[in-house]
């Protein structure tokens, strides 16, 4: 007996996964143009891993709706789906892994022109990239290697169960692999904190701009998931190990890029977003204003009309390629954050903004 029945509703309601990468996406173009905001390249790597988290998903929901029998689990797939099955399954991984390096090459981009402000910052980002870049070779290997020749593995799966010590050694490659790909999980989760918590904004302002940060410990938490489900359920001959290891691998692709996608973009547009929130609190407080003015006399509409020309002229500095900072960089590394935006500008837009001094 099967140990998962009925993965059409699971599949159904992991939609929320893509549409929250799109919602992320939306969020960060839509204000990149709105405000004259640089497209960069972190933008383009998140862009294209936008239709690979929907590809993701509609295989899935394909392969749940027309391969495996109602109220069935993946053991009971009949033998004539079988390769289809495994052709979709290897195709889904491939993508995941097209997917994440597009995300984590997102996220290291925008970190370089945000934090790496000093020497010592740029090679610790150096060392995540090329880990980055490691694991996703070597995931890449892991999957090309695992049957050969690699048609086997949907058309003639059988001749894909090899000798003991070849089983051991892929199991040990494929651990290997995804415990890299945990490490540069952590390690891209915990770059940024000690940029902002260095910085030059108030501690209740670190610690909400912290927690943002922090919400990358989702796909942390996903990534070392599978390692757990790789290392328990891949290699077991029974239904048990079938039935678990393949859903809960698209569970984790589809946090990895649906909501790793949202993280990374609710990070890079937490400035203007942080902006906006306080331009509709200061327009709701200005016609609350305008109305007392309205009722108490003309001196409070005259209040107001000054308050919605401050809003007019708080987008100003919203030109640099990252989001909004105005500063310069101590001798510490430290880089200064604007207390209006909360978030970090490129190295670039400092040295302009420090041209222009006195």
């Amino acid at each position: 007996m099967g140990y998962t029945t009925n993965l059409v509703p699971t599949a159904a309601v992991t939609i929320l996964l893509p549409l929250l990468a799109t919602l992320g996406t939306y969020l960060r173009f839509h204000l990149r143009l709105k405000n004259s905001i640089s497209i960069k390249w972190d933008d383009h790597f998140i862009l294209l891993s936008l239709p690979l988290t929907w590809t993701l998903w509609i295989i899935w929901l394909y392969i749940t709706t027309n391969l495996i029998p109602p109220n069935s689990a993946i053991s009971s797939i009949p033998p004539s789906n079988l390769s289809t099955f495994l052709l979709l399954l290897w195709i889904h991984n491939l993508l995941n892994i097209v997917a994440v390096i597009f995300i984590k090459l997102s996220i290291i981009l925008f970190y370089l022109r945000a934090f790496a402000t000093t020497r010592t910052a740029k090679y610790c980002l150096y060392i995540v990239y090329f880990l980055s870049i490691l694991q996703f070779l070597m995931r890449t290997v892991n999957l090309l290697v695992s049957c050969f020749p690699v048609q086997d593995t949907w058309l003639h799966p059988q001749r894909c169960q090899s000798s003991p010590s070849h089983g051991r050694y892929l199991h040990n490659l494929t651990i290997i692999t995804e415990s890299f790909g945990l490490l540069t999980e952590f390690m891209l989760l915990v770059y940024p904190l000690p940029f902002v918590w260095k910085s030059h904004l108030t501690v209740t302002k670190k610690l909400a701009l912290c927690v943002v940060f922090f919400t990358g410990f989702v796909t942390c938490a996903t990534q070392a998931v599978r390692v757990y489900v790789l290392e328990m359920y891949l290699y077991r001959s029974s239904d048990i190990g079938r039935d678990v290891t393949a859903p809960s691998l698209v569970l984790c692709a589809g946090v990895e890029t649906g909501l790793g996608t949202f993280v990374a973009c609710v990070v890079a547009i937490w400035g203007p977003v942080r902006e906006w929130i306080g331009k509709v609190f200061r327009k709701c407080k200005g016609e609350r204003s305008l109305e007392e003015g309205m009722i108490g006399g003309n001196g409070g509409e005259k209040r107001g009309n000054v308050r919605g020309g401050d809003e007019l002229g708080s987008g100003g500095t919203m030109t640099t390629g990252t989001s909004t900072l105005v500063g310069s960089i101590s001798e510490m590394g430290s880089p200064t954050i604007s207390e209006r935006s909360g978030m970090l500008s490129p190295l670039a837009a400092v040295e302009s903004w420090e041209s222009r001094m006195p």
